[in-house]
């Protein structure tokens, strides 16, 4: 241990008493008080540690709480979407689970065009998927039966549509027949001589998981909204139709009804005026 006293000198001989060095006893004792300070502040940072630690694996935790509820939760929308699932009654509790699920999609959109130019462009279906980003391809080889591919979300989806009413310059209405489920009626509003409103209206039923958990996050009207949106911008800009289909297809009356005598129904369907484009 180092000496903390001094002693005076003369002519290199130690002459009275030793005296404490008090400079050297400061520094020593500072020194020895920063090495309990150290000690102190590691102490404490041990602590933090160690709280820390707790709060992470309570964290952590909660988490794993919170994905088990969510996998719990999914089960049950795959058991509700399966055919038959549910137990007992398990074709009632599937239909009512899928009105539950259903999408009503509702949106319209005020497009600076004549009347006429919106419902022309609109049947023009084979186009859509140039100035839309929802329809990947769409067929309109029969006068009143298309066929799409449509993405929406991450998927993409099939179906085949009947049109079931299609009355120039007013409405179209249309139900799936295959593929993903969906039916509804695009009408035509005349507001001005140079301002139509177009409005959608359809019922969508999601198809698939990822879908499914999409349209809590209205996924597939978004896709609608957008498109509308296109669709206007595109005529708009271009001041006309690229073609028109001025067909008229009847509603069907009595459907179900039996209208014939061995009971079957009929569709009376009328081509008024042949496609052009």
């Amino acid at each position: 241990m180092p000496s903390l006293t001094k002693q005076r000198a003369l002519l290199g001989m130690p002459v009275g008493k030793r005296r404490p060095d008090w400079p050297k006893v400061a520094r020593y004792a500072a020194m020895g008080l920063g090495a309990l300070s150290t000690a102190a502040g590691g102490v404490r940072a041990g602590r933090q540690v160690k709280d820390t630690a707790q709060a992470t694996t309570k964290a952590a935790r909660s988490t794993l709480d919170k994905v088990g509820d969510a996998a719990g939760k999914a089960s049950d929308l795959g058991s509700a979407i399966t055919p038959g699932g549910g137990g007992d009654g398990g074709g009632s509790d599937r239909e009512e689970n899928l009105k539950k699920l259903r999408l009503i999609i509702k949106e319209s959109i005020d497009v600076g065009v004549p009347l006429k130019t919106a419902y022309n462009q609109w049947t023009q279906f084979a186009d859509m998927p140039t100035y839309m980003k929802g329809p990947q391809s769409v067929d309109h080889e029969a006068d009143d039966e298309t066929r799409w591919v449509v993405k929406i979300g991450p998927s993409r989806r099939r179906w085949t549509a009947k049109i079931l009413e299609q009355d120039p310059d007013e409405r179209i209405v249309w139900e799936s027949t295959e593929g993903t489920e969906n039916r509804g009626v695009v009408t035509f509003h005349r507001l001005d001589g140079n301002l139509t409103r177009v409005q959608v209206e359809m019922e969508y039923f999601p198809n698939g998981f990822v879908e499914k958990v999409g349209n809590i996050f209205l996924m597939a009207r978004r896709r609608v909204r957008k498109d509308l949106r296109l669709y206007k911008h595109f005529l708009e800009l271009a001041g006309s139709e690229t073609g028109a289909w001025r067909g008229e297809i009847a509603a069907e009356d009595g459907a179900g009804d039996g209208a014939g005598d061995d009971g079957s129904s009929e569709q009376e369907t009328e081509t008024t005026t042949a496609r052009t484009g």
